[in-house]
């Protein structure tokens, strides 16, 4: 996969900030040196850590509606970690290791943003995206499924709505060669290694030709909040 690969010396951190900053810098604010409530990204699965931010992030919403709000908690998680890591994997062939990767924590208890430290693992894309999943990224969805009682799909859906607009915005910014492929990894039904993918089939072609998910994320449950672009609810897919 071609792309900046910190053949320099540099590693992930200081690597893919700069090239955010040039080609996509829309995302470049999310990466913080020096964030102020960092929380480390295997933290946030412990009850201890997890319990107290949900808590405080669904004050502000209906509490009949604790699902919804959990949901949209996580919606905040994966949405601002996502498209820069998957960067990362396109861009140098990357991903921080969990140890080196924390989320910045907002006034309202949301992720705002990341901080990475270290150089960061190399690996094929395919294997990098593997461990995105299911090594950062699992263990704190199913700690919040399991808080709101929500099931694992509702989150995976979201995370597949993620990952595809990540590839198709990374497809406009980088040569053919560093993306090829790259979208069919993510929905694909297993890994490279085997392991089954959670977000294979989460996404199809509704009658319009438009992209929807196929699980609802109730964000649509919550009055102050715009409903997502590809909301299946609409076109009368699978809504819990």
């Amino acid at each position: 996969m071609s792309g900046v690969r910190g053949g320099d010396g540099t590693g992930l951190a200081d690597t893919l900030p700069r090239w955010l900053g040039t080609h996509w810098p829309e995302l470049a604010p999310i990466l913080q040196p020096t964030p102020r409530q960092p929380v480390p990204v295997n933290a946030l699965s412990r009850p201890d850590v997890l319990t107290p931010l949900l808590e405080r992030y669904g004050a502000s919403f209906p509490a009949s509606e604790h699902r919804a709000a959990t949901s949209l908690w996580a919606q905040w998680f994966i949405g601002l970690t996502w498209p820069p890591l998957i960067a990362g994997i396109a861009v140098a062939g990357r991903l921080p290791a969990a140890e080196h990767l924390s989320v910045a924590i907002s006034t309202s208890s949301r992720p705002e943003g990341l901080r990475l430290t270290g150089e960061g693992r190399c690996g094929a894309p395919g294997e990098l995206l593997a461990v995105l999943v299911g090594e950062l990224t699992a263990p704190v969805l199913e700690a919040v499924a399991r808080q709101a009682s929500l099931a694992p799909r509702v989150l995976w859906n979201v995370a597949a709505s993620v990952a595809s607009w990540t590839a198709v915005e990374l497809e406009r910014r980088l040569p053919f060669a560093a993306v090829c492929g790259l979208a069919a990894m993510l929905t694909a039904e297993a890994w490279p290694d085997g392991q089954a993918n959670p977000m294979a089939g989460a996404i199809r072609r509704a009658g319009d030709g438009s992209r929807r998910r196929r699980v609802c994320c109730l964000r649509f449950r919550l009055p102050t909040i715009a409903a997502c672009a590809d909301c299946p609810v609409s076109a009368r897919l699978d809504c819990p």
